[in-house]
């Protein structure tokens, strides 16, 4: 019998012993993952900030305004998404 209690409280030993590293590893690739998506936000606002400052030709700013009458200002106005439907764009 002293045989299984000493296997036994070896066993717990080990696990205790291993179970920070475990969470460790899962603090690591949470990070990882957060920094990758960290790292995404930023090229991507880097890109559209690029588009921002380019001229823009008076077509392409014409079809923004068309667009932004059509959708974002009627919702913005009024907060239905039905009237949105509604209209004719």
């Amino acid at each position: 019998m002293p045989l299984d209690t000493t296997i036994i409280s070896v066993a717990h030993v080990i696990q205790l012993a291993v179970a920070p590293v475990f969470c460790s590893l899962v603090l690591a690739a949470i990070l990882a993952v957060l920094v990758n998506r960290l790292a995404r936000i930023i090229d991507r606002t880097r890109m559209v900030e690029s588009k921002m400052l380019k001229p823009e030709s008076a077509s392409l700013r014409g079809f923004r305004l068309n667009w932004m009458y059509c959708f974002i200002v009627p919702v913005a106005s009024i907060g239905q998404s039905a009237y949105v439907r509604s209209l004719p764009c």
